[in-house]
């Protein structure tokens, strides 16, 4: 039987894309064993920063759903650069005059950043602006110290429609994961979570720290694979987002930062036992107990082992101090705890934080 020339070419243009499209598959296999076999990416999981000449790779954990269109341009949107300000009718801003950067947290102008913000002769920050992350030069109107005086809150005037990120708490991390630090316009770097910060601290340092090895000693922000903020960098200190999340409810529902204090000095400990679990009242050589303190009125005192505040258990997987920030002064706080093998009970009335 004789084949026609119209059947002979749609015969080969069919076996031309069968062939480009087994090709292709056998070349993405190829090519994955290769960055598996010889780079050490795993399933070629990776991502490339605009411009970089490097791979950051994105290696989360296998139950952890990795989003594949998030890049490093998608999490650089919600970062915003402070400089000083320049006179003149067309200031040019260049990053590497940046003085500092912020991280975007609500659409209408609150930023959050650890760069600390002077104040001119007038006790405003007319000295200061900010380039968002829709290239427009804004005035800073106001500023508002975070958590322990470790990060601040500043609102740029007459903006809207920012770019904002989704947060990840200490508490979604996990121990080896992947995150990756991105500097405004500038550097990207990957690091591995080794563990939160331990360690005797006060129930008022409301900031959460996290440990991440290979993020060097830049004020930079932190992301997961997802593209979530999982904190701000200062120097070698790494702030997790919790103490952000509420300082900033607190910020949008009262207009102003007011902190709840208790006044203990702890360390969480669970000696491998949930049962074991809690914040033990103890400084060290140092006073746990703040004199004149809730905690001090209340008669507890170093070697007690808090197991829960309202119900809520407290350990090393949530930490006492971060749920102290969802609590204003005045509010009623029931406390449970251990004292020489015996559960006690007590409520106090928690005061603010004095004013440094």
């Amino acid at each position: 039987m004789k084949i026609s020339q119209r059947s002979t070419f749609w015969l080969i243009t069919v076996l031309i894309l069968f062939a480009g499209f087994i090709g292709g598959i056998l070349g993405n296999w190829i090519f994955i064993y290769l960055l598996d076999k010889y780079y050490g990416i795993a399933a070629g999981n990776y991502l490339v920063a605009p411009n970089a000449g490097t791979i950051v790779v994105r290696q989360g954990p296998k139950n952890n759903v990795i989003n594949p269109v998030f890049s490093v341009a998608d999490a650089e949107s919600s970062l915003s650069g402070i400089f000083k300000r320049v006179p003149g009718d067309s200031p040019l801003y260049l990053p590497k005059d940046k003085l500092g950067q912020a991280i975007t947290v609500t659409a209408d102008g609150w930023l959050a950043t650890v760069t600390d913000i002077p104040v001119d002769k007038n006790g405003q920050w007319s000295d200061m602006v900010v380039v968002a992350n829709d290239r427009r030069v804004y005035s800073i109107d106001r500023v508002l110290t975070g958590a322990a005086g470790k990060f601040n809150f500043i609102h740029i005037a007459k903006a809207d429609k920012l770019t904002v990120r989704d947060f990840i708490l200490s508490q979604d991390l996990l121990i080896g994961q992947e995150l990756y630090g991105l500097e405004w316009q500038g550097v990207v770097e990957r690091g591995i979570l080794s563990h939160q910060s331990l360690g005797h601290r006060s129930s008022e340092e409301a900031s959460l720290e996290l440990s991440v090895s290979g993020i060097g000693e830049r004020n930079i922000a932190l992301f997961d694979g997802n593209g979530r903020i999982a904190g701000i960098s200062r120097g070698h200190v790494v702030i997790a987002m919790d103490s952000v999340k509420a300082m900033l409810a607190k910020l949008l529902t009262d207009n102003k930062i007011n902190r709840a204090r208790l006044g203990i000095y702890y360390v969480n400990v669970d000696k491998g036992n949930a049962a074991a679990a809690g914040a033990l009242i103890g400084n060290g050589s140092s006073a746990a107990i703040v004199k004149g303190s809730p905690a001090d009125k209340s008669g507890l005192r170093a070697g007690d082992r808090i197991i829960s505040l309202d119900g809520v258990a407290v350990g090393p997987s949530v930490d006492l101090s971060g749920l102290l920030e969802e609590y204003t002064p005045g509010d009623s706080l029931h406390i449970k705890f251990i004292r020489q093998n015996e559960t006690k009970e007590v409520t106090v009335v928690l005061d603010e934080v004095p004013k440094k």
